[in-house]
């Protein structure tokens, strides 16, 4: 059996924790006034500044994100 153990970063130890949020699959969802989506198969496809910058991820046909 394959153990994985995650900690955390450096971003999260200097955020208050009350300003991250995750999904119920543990995906970051809000982290210091930024907002992230993923899709049904986890995959990171958004990030929003505040009301500002959206940027939205594409996939090429081999599963790469692009910006």
């Amino acid at each position: 059996m394959r153990v994985i153990r995650r900690w955390a970063s450096p971003v999260s130890r200097t955020v208050a924790g009350s300003s991250i949020s995750y999904d119920a699959g543990g995906n970051t969802t809000a982290l210091a006034g930024e907002s992230f989506a993923d899709d049904q198969a986890n995959r990171h496809v958004s990030s929003q500044h505040g009301d500002w910058t959206r940027v939205l991820y594409g996939r090429d046909a081999a599963d790469r994100r692009g910006g």
